[in-house]
């Protein structure tokens, strides 16, 4: 139900804008908006500003994410340091309801199963706090780098909708909000990187990590000591090279798992600027549709801009009925809950 709740209201703003936009077109066709020289060189102006903060927002991207990657690195050789250590003290904890002396191998892959829960363990802890830190760091920096260019530009074309009673303004704020519904916040990303409720990593590192022992692996280790034999150091012997093989194949797919890491870490960044683009994108496709509209409408016949007056006047009128439609539906769900 809130799924469909939220689509209602996001087709709405989206209904919303397009009407916006046909109220502008009408307004051109009407003569009602009319740009002088000087207001057209304003706006190609205003379109390469636009188009110089997309730019450095890009450059900037690029940069927070290779910062990303630095500071992973530190905090991944810091943590690996003493990993091992770790690991070995917890291998006294290891506990199987099996036995040695008569399902050994089923205590192998108990341990081995141990073995992994304290690797997973470890890595969480990692990227939950060192590798979330950095990236909510990050993200803090490009908030800042992001917001000021966008109020800039909304700014613009305030300027703009002043000068010619347009509203372009208008048009911005809905693409905006409506990019917001899809879960981008342009003045608050710390929310991109909560935690959830159900304890595990924020970054999914070990889908396809090869860890746990196949029937090669438990039979190597019983050959170290012998699987049906039993003595008083067993366990430990059993213990001990589990982690040692537990460790070797951990070494073998460690810089798969960083390079994992690194890599959502990372994509967040891409996914913010992608999120960005977007709206910078459409502003500038407000300030060349407003030229293009001007445009034809100095070369188009008068019957000719009467049709198309009527066409706009026929779709407003059905979007505005389909947006009727649409609220009486969403307010229906909301008294149903």
């Amino acid at each position: 139900m809130i799924e469909i709740q939220q689509f209602g209201n996001k087709m709405n703003s989206l209904i919303s804008e397009v009407i916006k936009g046909l109220e502008q077109a009408e307004k051109v066709l009407d003569g009602r908006i009319n740009l002088s020289e000087e207001a057209k060189q304003e706006i190609l102006e205003k379109i390469g500003e636009a188009s110089g903060r997309e730019v450095k927002i890009k450059l900037s991207t690029k940069k927070l994410k290779d910062d990303t990657i630095k500071q992973a690195a530190e905090a991944w050789d810091n943590w690996s340091e003493g990993l091992g250590d770790r690991l070995a003290a917890k291998s006294s904890e290891w506990h199987s309801e099996n036995s040695l002396l008569w399902n050994s191998e089923k205590v192998i892959q108990d341990y081995n199963k141990e073995f992994t829960s304290s690797l997973l363990t470890e890595l969480n802890n990692l990227t939950n706090t060192e590798i979330r830190d950095i990236v909510v760091n990050n993200l803090q920096i490009f908030s800042k780098e992001v917001y000021p260019n966008l109020k800039a530009i909304s700014m613009n074309l305030q300027e703009v909708d002043f000068q010619i009673q347009s509203n372009l303004n208008e048009q911005f704020n809905l693409a905006v909000e409506n990019l917001e519904k899809d879960g981008f916040n342009l003045t608050s990303l710390d929310n991109l990187v909560e935690g959830d409720d159900n304890n595990s990593s924020w970054v999914d590192i070990l889908i396809g990590v090869p860890i746990f022992f196949g029937t090669e692996a438990v039979a190597r280790i019983g050959s170290f000591f012998g699987i049906g034999a039993y003595s008083e150091n067993a366990e430990i012997e059993v213990k001990q090279q589990v982690y040692d093989l537990g460790f070797e194949k951990f070494d073998e797919s460690a810089e798969e798992i960083f390079n994992r890491i690194c890599e959502n870490s990372t994509e967040v960044f891409y996914s913010n600027c992608n999120s960005v683009s977007k709206v910078i994108d459409k502003a500038i496709f407000l300030y060349e549709n407003l030229l293009e509209q001007q445009e034809k409408t100095n070369k188009e016949t008068k019957e000719k801009l009467e049709t198309e007056k009527g066409f706009i006047s026929e779709n407003q009128q059905q979007l505005t009925e389909l947006q009727n439609q649409l609220q009486t539906i969403l307010s229906q769900i909301n008294e149903s809950r």
